[in-house]
């Protein structure tokens, strides 16, 4: 799958709707029985779908894939649907949830080989989902007052990943970050300003191939965590107006190239 193919995150999600109600029948957890149309709403039924949503995503695409999904799914609820604060931090929780699954799922296929079905692995992730669920790891409703910056205070992850900065003439420069992705609070403050001053527009980040939405994911998640969400047109008038900056595509001294994108000027 392509970031940029809408229509088929649209229809991928369409699918998880599906299979979220499939495994309610099995489970048997909360879901909104008055209103289909929001069954999995602010409940048990939408903390799973999510989870699960990611970690199918994930094991049948690539992290990066499913990431934007969500990050598309937030993006359309929060610009067009004027979706609450809670809401967002419960999705983004259980979406990393999710992707943890997956994580774990894959040893699981490493073991056994191409000897377990589509089926069979759809079921071995709703089942730890259910796990997780009850241990209450996920989030199942919006007043839940877990922070997702403080995601690690909770649960716990070996997980590294990112990149390391660079420090010339007292400005950080895009450059490889290494530092662990279940640090957030530890971050250095002039790496938090300078991922603060960056935006990529909706259209520019729809463009993304899968390997180059992952080098800049700490970005976007910045973005989402602050609900900075820009179309293209919009970012232009804020340039013609003064307040951002259009820095073009450029490569770093490794040789890596990083892509155009618009920037807050320094205050």
């Amino acid at each position: 799958m392509e970031l940029k193919d809408v229509k088929a995150v649209k229809q991928f999600n369409d699918e998880m709707f599906n299979k979220t109600m499939y495994y309610q029948k099995i489970y048997g957890f909360e879901y909104n029985r008055q209103d289909k149309k929001h069954a999995a709403w602010n409940n048990e039924a939408d903390a799973f779908k999510h989870a699960y949503m990611q970690a199918i995503g994930s094991l049948r695409y690539s992290n990066p894939v499913a990431q934007f999904m969500g990050y598309y799914h937030e993006q359309d609820g929060n610009k067009n649907q004027g979706q609450p604060a809670g809401e967002q931090n419960m999705d983004t929780w259980n979406n990393r949830v999710g992707r943890e699954i997956a994580d774990e799922v894959r040893k699981i296929k490493n073991n056994f080989g191409s000897k377990l079905t589509d089926k069979q692995i759809e079921d071995i992730v709703a089942a730890k989902i259910m796990e997780r669920m009850k241990k209450g790891d996920l989030i199942t409703h919006p007043s839940d007052k877990r922070n997702y910056k403080d995601y690690t205070k909770y649960i716990r992850s070996d997980k590294s990943t990112g990149y390391a900065a660079n420090i010339k003439n007292n400005e950080i420069i895009l450059d490889k970050f290494h530092i662990r992705e279940n640090t957030l609070d530890s971050y250095d403050p002039r790496y938090r300003t300078y991922i603060n001053n960056i935006i990529f527009a909706d259209e520019d980040i729809s463009k993304l191939t899968s390997r180059e939405f992952s080098e800049i994911e700490h970005i976007i998640n910045n973005q989402l965590e602050n609900n900075r969400f820009l179309s293209k047109q919009e970012a232009e008038n804020l340039v013609q107006s003064g307040d951002l900056i259009w820095v073009n595509e450029y490569l770093r001294d490794d040789g890596t190239k990083v892509k155009g994108h618009y920037r807050t000027k320094a205050s």
